[in-house]
Order: C-alpha cells, then structure tokens, then sequence
C-alpha cells in the first residue's frame, strides 16, 4: 500500500442479511481484527465474539458464525477526530428485518454484556442487562448477528467494575 493517510473500513456480509455492516475504525483496530480473523477465519470457529471499536464512538461485536465475507477496506482522506455515539443499542438478530433498539440503564451491565459476548455462546448461551426503563432484555447470543454500543458507555462500565475489584 502507498504511504499516505487512510480511512480503514471493516465490512461484513451476514448470511441472511441483505445490508452488510460497514464500520470505520483506526488502523490499529483494523489490524487487530485481521490478525484475529487470520488467527480464526469468519464463519470457521464457535469461539467468542469478535469485539472492535468504530471510530464514531460505537463498540461492535460481531457473531463469526454468521459472517460469510469480511471485505477490509481502506480509502485515502484527511483523518478525522473521534467520534462521540449517544445512540441506543442496537442489536440485530438473525432473520430479522430491522434492529432491536434500546438504552442500557446500567454501564456496569454493558460492560458485563461485551465481556460474555467476548466468551462466545457456548460459554454464556444468553445475556440479559436492564433497559432505560429497568425491564430486562435476554438475548439469545447464538441469534444475535452483531450489537452496536455507545464506547463511552463501555469505558465507563469497565472502570466500574476495575474500581470495585
């Protein structure tokens, strides 16, 4: 590749999914996951899910199972600074035609979701965490295509539960 500043893209095409999932992330992010995936080809292992970062501020996991092509792209741009996501979380399911969309009330409970998804589905087979409104949400993990969830969130539950050990 020619030396130069790049914008790095992770794209992944889910089997059953008309729309792939295109995320941007830094080049350190880009090359964690190839290494990972070189390590583990998609679609090949029943290990955890496969966690990176965007650079708008969402964290990402991804269910390898049901990957069928990641498509690493990079264009030539003027970096960008990082993002900031105050979105919902939202998590696509298999066979489902749009997302599932809620807050996570408690960051000690998003950062408990990732570290299970990390762990795979034959570890931890469903996740649960309580919606803005304190109602719980289980999620089957073996269903579940991706998550998408605000970074901040993450980082803040993560320094929860580091203070509490």
């Amino acid at each position: 590749m020619a030396q130069g500043v790049y914008r790095y893209f992770l794209k992944f095409f889910f089997r059953g999914q008309v729309e792939p999932l295109v995320a941007e992330v830094l080049e350190r992010e880009r090359d964690r996951v190839r290494e990972i995936v070189a390590a583990n080809p998609v679609n090949a292992t029943n290990e955890g899910f496969l966690c990176f970062d965007t650079v708008d501020g969402k964290s990402v996991a991804v269910n390898p199972n049901f990957v069928q092509v990641l498509h690493i792209l990079f264009e030539p741009s003027f970096p960008s600074g990082p993002g900031r996501y105050e979105g919902p979380v939202l998590m696509y399911m298999r066979d489902a035609d749009d997302p599932f969309e809620t807050f996570i009330e408690d960051p000690e409970q998003a950062y408990d979701l990732f570290f299970h998804l990390e762990n795979g589905p034959d570890v931890v087979p469903a996740v649960s965490f309580d919606d803005e409104d304190g109602e719980q949400v289980i999620i089957a993990a073996r269903e579940l295509l991706f998550i998408v969830i605000p970074r901040h969130v993450l980082e803040e539950g993560r320094q929860l539960v580091e203070e509490d050990m």
